[in-house]
């Protein structure tokens, strides 16, 4: 097990749950907006047609867009932080659910994959999350990843 990499022990766990998620993910669709609107503006001004929502290719170029944008952010977040700006602001983490350590790239990638298979299902395996013990979306099981909440490495010593 990699000691240095484990937040709290797997039975320790405190998962962040659903409306916390939820929030993370609105800070982070709205940073990501940020990200994307100076550069559809700048590179790709057709996009920005009063067409758009009645043009399929315009709808489709428009997605593969937020994908490029989207696929770096979240990974090098994960990879670097094991979280995102959004989770960061509910102290929360990504960890592999069997140890509490850092998710490898395999897992990491597993997770993004599980992000579209979850949307092809109208976002039932985001509600998943509701009712989940460990407050595991679909995407989280497809990884065997969980999201918890960071305990302070103070309180963690204090405790000890």
């Amino acid at each position: 097990m990699r000691e240095q990499n484990v937040i709290v022990k797997p039975s320790e766990f405190v998962y962040l749950g659903f409306g916390q998620r939820v929030l993370a993910s609105v800070i982070d669709t709205i940073i990501q907006m940020l990200i994307l609107t100076p550069i559809v503006i700048l590179f790709f001004p057709h996009l920005l047609s009063v067409n758009l929502p009645h043009d399929p290719k315009l709808m489709a170029e428009l997605q593969w867009l937020f994908l490029a944008i989207l696929t770096p952010f979240l990974l090098v977040f994960w990879q670097s932080s094991q979280s995102t700006l959004g989770k960061m602001v509910f102290h929360s983490k990504i960890v592999d659910a069997t140890t509490g350590g850092k998710p490898t790239i395999k897992q990491f990638l597993l997770r993004f994959v599980g992000y579209m298979v979850v949307s092809f299902t109208l976002g039932i395996g985001f509600i998943w999350i509701l009712f989940d013990a460990r407050k595991q979306g679909w995407h989280d099981k497809m990884a065997n990843t969980v999201v918890v909440k960071v305990v302070p490495d103070s309180s963690r010593s204090a405790s000890n």
